[in-house]
């Protein structure tokens, strides 16, 4: 499992994904006839585990969250580095200012 999320991130390494969209493409969820792809809890929870895993060994990294509160997850570089909650609480901001900051430092930095 850790493997297939990890040859998964490889493929675009500046992307992200949610745990959701992970276990979408690792057990090949297909849409069902009303257009919807159904991920089970088993899926999903072996998704998550495979995820702490590979973070606790620093080949993923969290990069903040989606609009709907989930998890983003993007390739390690073997070092870790302060959430965006935690570096608010530390400035006095909110965790949303943090992360559009760190989102013009990579346009920035991906531009030049």
């Amino acid at each position: 499992m850790q493997r297939r999320v990890l040859e998964i991130l490889e493929e675009d390494p500046g992307a992200w994904a949610s745990a959701f969209l992970l276990a979408e493409v690792v057990y090949d969820v297909k849409p069902g006839a009303d257009g919807m792809r159904v991920v089970t809890d088993a899926q999903l929870s072996a998704v998550r585990r495979a995820l702490m895993g590979l973070y606790k060994l620093r080949k993923v990294s969290r990069d903040g969250y989606t609009s709907d509160h989930r998890t983003k997850w993007t390739l390690g570089d073997g070092t870790t580095r302060p959430s965006d909650r935690s570096i608010a609480r530390e400035i006095v901001c909110s965790p949303s200012s943090v992360s559009r900051a760190r989102r013009a430092i990579r346009k920035a930095q991906a531009a030049s």
